[in-house]
């Protein structure tokens, strides 16, 4: 199933505005799905330009990663 954004005015889809949006915040909410269960966390999180990575603040087990 194909998915689109509906407000195409709002769309921001030049890679370096996105680049200006993720450097400028710092949280990031990540949603994920289990069995049919929708589970969210904001987490904080460092942008590594050079790889175009993030990295997310969190502990290797709990909630998040089960999901």
């Amino acid at each position: 199933m194909a998915y689109h954004v509906r407000r195409t005015d709002r769309k921001i889809d030049e890679p370096n505005d996105l680049k200006q949006i993720i450097k400028k915040c710092k949280y990031a909410t990540i949603a994920m799905c289990k069995n049919n269960e929708p589970y969210l966390v904001t987490l904080s999180y460092g942008y590594d330009e050079l790889n175009n990575s993030l990295y997310f603040h969190g502990l290797n087990e709990g909630q998040k990663i089960d999901f």
